[in-house]
């Protein structure tokens, strides 16, 4: 099943160009939030709506709590080879309604495939009136059509910045242990343009790092 995502985005405002000095406006934070489950957003023009749900950006439907509920007949996007999960008396309890454990792969709060729609507000200052104003998502879904004030803006398979030139900063937390282990971040110089781009960054975690582990892993959060 295709996954699409629809990024919904209504901006205000938009006077003279001014120097070359990079500024930014960052989307993070609370976006409002539907399901397209029955994939009837497009013909019935959601875009030109409002949503009465809401998400935090950046993170995932599953960390927010969206989606369907994990059950034994979730089709997931892997394969499962070994069926003694659905048939093992050994597995009976995990395949409870209540108490659902898949033994393949770290079960998520929450399973969807399907569209889904993100919608958020934006206010331009008036300078930037006559402007380059570039435009980037991270991590977009395999397709993702993208609307500016109720019109489609453009229809792309991969990411939505096909240029940068700045730096890229990246640090690490934990948060599933009590682990207060950070190794600090670290900055590194970047441009490229064209759609097809691959950057590799080596980021040391030091010696304290705590490593994964089936039974007990330890877990960091990239920022």
């Amino acid at each position: 099943m295709k996954k699409i995502l629809y990024l919904f985005l209504i901006l205000a405002g938009c006077a003279s160009p001014r120097g070359e000095i990079r500024e930014m406006i960052s989307l993070a934070g609370e976006w409002k939030f539907r399901l397209d489950t029955l994939d009837l957003g497009l013909t019935q023009k959601w875009y030109t709506g409002s949503f009465n749900e809401h998400v935090n950006l950046p993170g995932s439907m599953a960390e927010n709590g969206k989606g369907n509920k994990v059950r034994v007949s979730t089709e997931w996007t892997g394969n499962i080879w070994d069926s003694s999960y659905f048939t093992d008396d050994r597995y009976r309890k995990y395949r409870q309604a209540d108490h659902i454990k898949i033994p393949f792969w770290l079960k998520p709060v929450k399973y969807y495939v399907g569209p889904a729609w993100y919608q958020k507000e934006i206010r331009l200052p008036d300078d930037w009136r006559g402007r380059r104003v570039v435009l980037s998502l991270e991590r977009c879904h395999w397709e993702s059509r993208l609307f500016v004030n109720d019109r489609v803006a453009v229809t792309l398979d991969k990411p939505f910045e096909d240029s940068f030139d700045g730096i890229v900063e990246i640090g690490a937390s934990p948060f599933n242990t009590e682990n207060t282990h950070r190794p600090g971040r670290l900055s590194k110089e970047l441009a490229f343009n064209g759609p097809s781009q691959t950057f590799e960054m080596e980021y040391p975690m030091g010696e304290r790092v705590q490593l994964w582990s089936e039974f007990s892993p330890a877990l960091y959060r990239l920022s």
